[in-house]
C-alpha cells in the first residue's frame, strides 16, 4: 500500500512538473502527456518497482477518470444546438478518425512485430480512456497498458 501511495504522489508530481516544462518550452516534445509516461517507466525500470504494485496507487487516477469522463456531458449540454447543425459533419469526422486511428495503430503495432496482447491493448487507445480501457479488456489486452 505504500508503494501505491507514493506512486500516485509521484505520478502527479512529475506531471506537475512536465507541465511547468511544457509551459515554458512548448514543443510536442515535451508535452507532459508524452513526458510523464517516459519518466514513470524509467524510473519502474531502475528501482525495479512491478507495475502491479505501481499501479495500486494509479487504479486511484484511472478510477477518477469515469466521472470526469461524464462531466464532459455538460458543455456537450450546453452547445447542443450547434452539435446538432453540424451532427453529420461531427458524425462523419469522429467515424473516419476513429477508424483511421485504430487501423493505423494495428498497422504499426504488426510493422513493430508487437505481440497480439499489446497489440490488442494499444488499439482501442483512440477513445477516451474508461472506454478504451473497457474495450480493451473485452477484445483480451491488458487495460492498465490500453
Amino acid at each position: 500500500m505504500l508503494i501505491g501511495c507514493i506512486s500516485l504522489i509521484a505520478t502527479v508530481l512529475i506531471y506537475l512538473g512536465a507541465k511547468a516544462v511544457y509551459t515554458r518550452h512548448p514543443k510536442v516534445y515535451a508535452s507532459p502527456l508524452l513526458v510523464t509516461p517516459v519518466i514513470l517507466v524509467g524510473l519502474l525500470l531502475f528501482i525495479n518497482v512491478p507495475f502491479e504494485a505501481y499501479n495500486a496507487g494509479g487504479r486511484l487516477l484511472t478510477d477518477m477518470l469515469q466521472p470526469a469522463t461524464v462531466a464532459f456531458a455538460i458543455p456537450l449540454y450546453k452547445y447542443f444546438p450547434i452539435l446538432k447543425k453540424y451532427a453529420v459533419e461531427i458524425i462523419i469526422n469522429v467515424a473516419v478518425g476513429c477508424c483511421i486511428a485504430i487501423l493505423s495503430t494495428a498497422f504499426i503495432a504488426k510493422l513493430f512485430k508487437l505481440n497480439e496482447d499489446l497489440i490488442e491493448s494499444l488499439v482501442p487507445r483512440s477513445v477516451t480512456t474508461p472506454i478504451a480501457m473497457s474495450v480493451s479488456e473485452m477484445i483480451g489486452g491488458m487495460p492498465a497498458v490500453t
